[in-house]
């Protein structure tokens, strides 16, 4: 992936969920949820983010127990936002 910051948004629970994804050297360094409707289960809106950045991936990592919906829109907006940045070959 191309260096730089990525934002996409995808249908969660309670409405959009908006996320931005940095990488540098292409490697993950940041994802942070920048805008959710969500009214619970907050820590999946900050365990997501950090699971991803550990695995430097976000089709592999584990949902937040009893966050399944917001966890899986937080991996999707993250693989939107990431296929920005792609590299053609």
């Amino acid at each position: 992936m191309k260096d730089g910051t990525y934002r996409a948004g995808v249908a969660a629970y309670n409405g959009e969920l908006v996320v931005s994804a940095a990488v540098e050297n292409h490697s993950i360094t940041a994802v942070k949820v920048v805008e959710h409707k969500e009214k619970q289960f907050y820590t999946s809106l900050t365990d997501m983010p950090a699971k991803i950045i550990r695995a430097q991936d976000f089709s592999n990592v584990d949902a937040t127990t009893g966050a399944t919906v917001t966890a899986d829109a937080i991996k999707n907006a993250v693989a939107r936002a990431l296929s920005q940045g792609i590299e053609a070959e």
